[in-house]
């Protein structure tokens, strides 16, 4: 975890300044009026100097700002109107104050809101001595307008001198109407001893951390260590540790491995008081169970128990369990399960408080001790563990929990086996957990360890007739619960949970408990339990409520002990709010009877050890790549958490209607998919939206890639327009009967459509599928040439993704789309060989790429502006560029243009946010939209910034600094990126973690839209543009073979060769050249014309579609024209029909 560098604070902003100014004796050092030209005696008889300049032993404006303001208003609550009429403002100001004696002053604060009628208009910081005081620091939210506002800090004086500046403003101007400096009355009181304090080793660092105090002349804290809890003690640390957040966080790296470390904390206030010292904090300097566990470094960590309860987000969350599409729940960093997105389209802020994990242990002449394995959300009897005794890592699919509160290393693996490529077990639903207990007791150690769990209704559908029982065999041990009564449903009846656990060891005793009540507080249970960590191998009540299975063994010192468990569940059916009913895809490898829970768990405790080992192969390939920094590894196999927790729906067959669409024509392989937008937009598979991160599904599994788009050509070749739907329905109604649940004429949906099929047919070489997809193709090409109305190639304006931004005429993005569909289209007509059509898509392609660079680019500022009618710059504008980027397609516009645009909106969207990193770079992304001069476009859209969209901007700009040798295009890529992982996985404040929102608004990031949400998922370019870890093994992408060593020019053969009716040629530039590529037939005549273009230095690809051509010999021929002279080699070609 990360806080702010750099940002420390002065004092507590917001005490009552009578209770501040109550002790100041004698006149006052300096009281001055900011931007008065005269001074003024106030009620009380104390004069206020006019403003003016600073000199060298006195005190005055350093920087003045752009200026000062005066009004002649009433201003309230003040008798004294005239220290707030006046005023210097400006986006930096300096106010410096020498010749002071050394000790503590009180700094007063006068403001008022002369000018804005509305909060959010004006925010700011203000720092004294480099020390962060206000902190979005907003006048009209506290008090309104022409309102007296008054705030103070205790500030300690050690070189004589004060600095009060402005680090930041967020929005506006920030602005000061009157200033005083008054010395303070020493008082004897000390702060109070710092409580909760939390400590843990993590990445060979002592972490400790610690709510911060309330007092107001608070001045920082003193951390000492020892390695005896009795002492001696040593200062770590600074003299004075101080830090802006409200919870502290304390590091120290200079602790030794395999050593246990001691830590106490003091609190020290402005006149040199300190509190007693806190009691004593053990920190191991290993994690317990880390290294057994062997959890990655980049892994996402946090304290056990430990998520900011005013973040933003909903933030107890974690990696979720269950396959794709198989009704899925978190098990978070509590160690409880939920949130539960079980019933497809429900999501569910619910914990289930009888599931949980529990540990029992005894030692030799010392009492047995009981404890539940959670902080919270568990029955009231049971003894929880408290926040941070332990930590949780997560890097999905998989996570771990490190228990720091035993005398005994215990860890924690958990997982579901989603593997790329694989259909089988990926659907699954399944959870897996494995215990690690080391003895490190030095004595032998009884310990027992039992897993809980209620026999839970199917999200808000409740299931009668309750039943649980004992399955045994294959290894395996386990107790089914499930629901069998005429009164359920279908969806319900006969459904079933399953815990299991397999014996490892015959020293291993198993028992179990059929029944308790899960209703009450859980004594009965642990009454069961807590005697001698055996349960009693029958039922406590008739409720069949909960179960529970466990299982104990006595280690001996050194000894190590790794235990399974897993959960499984059979919920076949989904239903959607029409009534239509589907399978689930993992009853293709099960039956669709519901009886399947244990023989799932039976399976799962023979073959984890199998899955894991695929699981941690894929996730190597990118942990292993060098190429990554770290918190991308990070964030992009955490945004996973989406691809199962996203309101998933994968199905294997429909019960409810003789087709599996509105129109039947969809082949036998097609197991329909989609992911909800998010909660508060509940649209399936929103296809706007999966454009910027559909991506990784054809890299991971491109047969659901194939899927989704055979279902949307499926519409679109039966509508009658040819329209693109919005989406695929919603789950309150029918979705693939019922599209487009937003509705809506969406004019950027065809040209999303078409690049996406390139981007599959080019990966994959799917014939059947292109010849599927074709018609809908050619259908929406149709129906989008009539929104040229004006004849210039692009399409007219209509609803684009940023459904409330609205453009006039012609516009960057929706032009940039259909320029690079056209080059997409242009490579379909002539695979599919209608040289008709290909004439008309060159001809539409060649008129629309011109008036794309002709209408919007403003040479005077070196970027394409928004629309016809705007001169704003748009972060998201050359989104059509990506596509033709990742596919081998021509630019849609001058690379050297798209390059200074991509500098233009990182200096105007990116950079100028908020920087909470201290490295001048604002850390959350980019915002969607900004005028010439860096202000608002005023707009809600334009003013957000949406996560998704900064990622996929990250990806184009890293992609345009490798092609042109531009290493600050590439930094700034990563720098954008940076931002939306910062606010999401870092920031404590709005700790979006497993929950990222669609946007958050530039000015704040703790004001959020649309939580849990589909887009994010978009990091997956970046992290594909620097490098695709999975191209040696999946064909998927043009890539670098082997054996080419680049720096000479050379053409690698063509691949297939001989070809059927298409084929690929790559080839080497070691500089820019003017590049041609045709091809002749064995005449000598030219038949085709490939390339003729100035391409960059790389490597580069080239697809031929032999279109009507008969079969015979054929040659292709490359010349390459550049600054030192000519070169030109040819290849042979084999065309058999």
């Amino acid at each position: 975890m990360r806080s702010a560098p750099g940002r420390m604070t002065a004092c507590i902003a917001g005490v009552a300044v009578a209770a501040l100014l109550a002790g100041a004796v004698g006149a006052a050092e300096i009281r001055h009026r900011c931007g008065a030209s005269t001074s003024y005696r106030d009620a009380l008889g104390f004069v206020w100097q006019a403003d003016r300049p600073f000199t060298a032993g006195s005190w005055g404006y350093v920087d003045a700002g752009v200026g000062v303001a005066r009004t002649s208003d009433e201003i309230s609550r003040t008798v004294d109107d005239e220290l707030y009429r006046t005023e210097r403002y400006g986006p930096q100001l300096h106010y410096r104050y020498e010749g002071l004696e050394n000790g503590v002053y009180r700094v007063l604060f006068k403001f008022c809101e002369l000018y804005w009628t509305a909060p959010g208009r004006r925010v700011f910081d203000v720092a004294i001595n480099g020390l962060l005081f206000l902190d979005d620091f907003d006048i009209f939210a506290r008090v309104g307008h022409d309102a007296a506002l008054d705030t103070a800090a205790l500030v300690r004086v050690r070189d004589e001198a004060i600095d009060i500046t402005v680090p930041e403003v967020k929005v506006d101007y920030a602005k000061f109407a009157s200033i005083a400096i008054l010395r303070a009355q020493p008082d004897a009181d000390p702060p109070r001893v710092p409580e909760g304090i939390r400590g843990y080793f993590w990445k060979g660092k002592a972490l400790l951390s610690w709510p911060r105090n309330s007092e107001p002349d608070l001045d920082g804290y003193q951390v000492t260590r020892s390695q005896d809890v009795a002492g001696p003690w040593q200062q770590v640390g600074p003299e004075l540790y101080k830090s802006v957040e409200s919870t502290i966080r304390f590091s120290d790296s200079t602790v030794v491995p395999g050593n246990t470390y001691y830590y106490r904390v003091r609190a020290v206030d402005v006149f040199g008081n300190a509190s007693p010292w806190s009691l004593p904090i053990a920190v191991v300097a290993y994690p317990p169970g880390g290294e057994s566990l062997q959890i990655p470094d980049v892994a996402w960590m946090r304290p056990l128990g430990d998520y900011p309860a005013g973040a933003t987000g909903h933030a107890k969350r974690g990696v979720p369990l269950g396959g794709v599409g198989a009704g899925n729940f978190m098990f978070n960093l509590c160690g409880t399960f939920g949130p539960w997105e079980f019933r497809t389209g429900l999501h569910e802020e619910k914990f289930l408080e009888a599931g949980a994990f529990h540990i029992w242990y005894k030692l030799p002449n010392q009492p047995a001790e009981s404890r539940v394995l959670a902080t919270e959300d568990v029955l009231p009897s049971w003894r929880r563990l408290r926040p941070g005794e332990g930590s949780y890592f997560a890097l999905y699919p998989k996570a771990w929990f490190v228990y720091q509160a035993f005398p005994f290393e215990l860890g924690l693996k958990q997982f579901s086996p989603i593997i790329p490529r694989n259909y089988r077990e990926t659907s699954f639903p399944v959870g897996v957990f494995e215990f690690l207990v080391r003895n490190t007791a030095g004595e032998s150690l009884q310990l027992a360890l039992a897993f809980t769990f209620p026999n839970a209704d199917y999200g808000d559908l409740p299931r009668y007739g309750k039943r649980t029982f004992l399955r045994q065999g294959d290894g395996a041990v386990g107790i089914v619960l499930d629901a069998q009564s005429p009164a359920n449903r279908n969806v319900t009846n006969g459904t079933e949970w399953c815990m299991a656990t397999s014996r490892t060891s015959a020293h291993e005793e198993v028992s179990y408990c059929l029944s308790w009540n899960a209703r009450g507080d859980g004594s009965d249970f642990l009454a069961d339990f807590a005697d001698d960590g055996l349960l009693s191998d029958r039922a406590l009540d008739g409720s069949a409520e909960a179960a529970g299975l466990a299982v104990r063994r006595t280690l001996a010192p050194g000894e190590l002990w790794r235990l399974p468990f897993v959960l499984t569940w059979d919920f076949p059916i989904v239903e959607f709010g029409a009534g239509t009913q589907w399978y689930r895809r993992y009853t293709e490898y099960f039956d669709t009877d519901a009886d399947n829970s244990f023989d799932l768990a039976a399976l799962a405790l023979r073959e984890y050890r199998d899955w894991e080992a695929q699981v941690d192969a894929w996730q190597d390939k990118i942990l292993s790549e060098p190429s990554y920094p770290d918190w991308l590894k990070q964030a992009a196999l955490n945004e996973l958490y989406y691809d199962t927790f996203g309101g998933v729906f994968w199905e294997n067959g429909c019960l409810t209607k003789p087709q599996e669409s509105s129109y039947g024509t969809l082949p036998p392989s097609d197991h329909k998919y989609f992911c909800m937008e998010c909660q508060a937009y509940p649209f399936c598979e929103t296809f706007d939206v999966r454009h910027y991160e559909c991506r990784h599904y054809l890299v991971l599994w491109p047969e659901i890639e194939r899927d989704v788009l055979r279902w949307f050509a499926d519409y679109i070749a039966n509508d009658p327009e040819g329209k693109a739907p919005h989406d695929a329905g919603s789950p309150g109604q029918d979705p693939f009967f019922r599209f487009s649940g937003y509705g809506g004429d969406w004019q950027d949906m065809p040209s999303k459509f078409i690049q996406q099929v390139y981007a599959y047919y080019r990966a994959t070489g799917d014939r059947e599928f292109l010849d599927f997809v074709w018609p809908a193709c050619k259908k929406t090409f149709a129906y989008m040439k009539t929104k040229d109305t004006n004849g210039n190639g692009l399409p007219d304006v209509g609803n684009t993704t940023y459904d409330t931004w609205a453009f006039h005429g012609d516009n960057l993005l929706a032009g940039g789309l259909w320029v690079g569909a056209l080059e997409a289209m242009e490579k379909l007509a002539a695979e599919q060989g209608e040289l008709a059509l290909l004439n008309e898509v060159r001809r539409r392609l060649s008129l629309a790429r011109a008036a794309l660079d002709v209408l919007f680019w403003i040479d005077d500022r070196g970027y394409y502006r928004l629309d016809q009618t705007s001169d704003a710059i748009m972060a998201d504008g050359l989104n059509g560029s990506r596509y033709c980027e990742t596919n081998g397609l021509a630019p849609i516009l001058p690379p050297e243009r798209i390059a200074s645009h991509l500098h233009k909106v990182f200096e105007l969207c990116v950079a100028p946010l908020r920087d909470y990193t201290g490295d001048g770079v604002g850390d959350m992304g980019a915002v969607n939209g900004r005028k010439p001069d860096g202000s608002p476009v005023g707009n809600g859209q334009a003013d957000e910034v949406w996560t998704g969209s900064s990622y996929f901007l990250a990806a184009t700009m890293y992609h345009w600094g490798k092609e042109l040798g531009d290493e600050l295009l590439k930094q700034r890529a990563l720098q954008t990126a940076y931002g939306v992982y910062y606010q999401t996985w870092a920031n404590e404040q709005s700790a979006y973690f497993f929950n990222t929102p669609e946007a958050w608004h530039y000015s704040d990031p703790r004001r959020y839209r649309a939580p849990q949400y589909q887009r994010p998922r978009a990091i997956w370019e970046l992290l594909l543009e620097i490098r695709d870890p999975f191209s040696e093994s999946s064909g998927v992408g043009a890539r670098e073979p082997a054996s080419a060593k680049p720096g000479a020019f050379s053409l690698l053969p063509p691949h297939p060769n001989p070809f059927n009716a298409s084929t690929c040629v790559r080839y080497f530039l070691p500089m820019r050249a003017r590049v041609e590529v045709s091809i002749y037939d064995s005449r000598g005549r030219q038949v085709d014309r490939l390339v003729s273009e100035s391409q960059a230095a790389g490597w580069h690809e080239v697809r031929w579609s032999a279109g009507l051509l008969p079969s015979g010999v054929y040659f292709l021929r490359l010349k390459a024209v550049h600054s030192r002279g000519e070169l030109a080699q040819g290849t042979k070609l084999l065309l058999l029909r």
